[in-house]
């Protein structure tokens, strides 16, 4: 179990992570590393417009891959 992400430096400091960040275009990009995915999108990156989105998906979505 993970401590919940609720701010930009949860996103920074979690485990699952490997780089986040804000291209002040397209909005926060989060890249998890390579043992985890987003179940959500199938695929290793989490991407939203809201810090709050990043770490709702972050908390809900991500799993270790199987």
């Amino acid at each position: 179990m993970y401590k919940k992400a609720r701010t930009m430096r949860d996103l920074r400091n979690d485990p699952r992570v490997s780089q986040v960040f804000n291209d002040g275009i397209d909005g926060i990009w989060v890249h998890l590393k390579e043992e985890f995915i987003n179940n959500r999108l199938e695929c290793g990156t989490i991407h939203e417009y809201t810090i709050a989105e990043c770490c709702q998906q972050l908390n809900e979505e991500v799993t270790p891959i199987q």
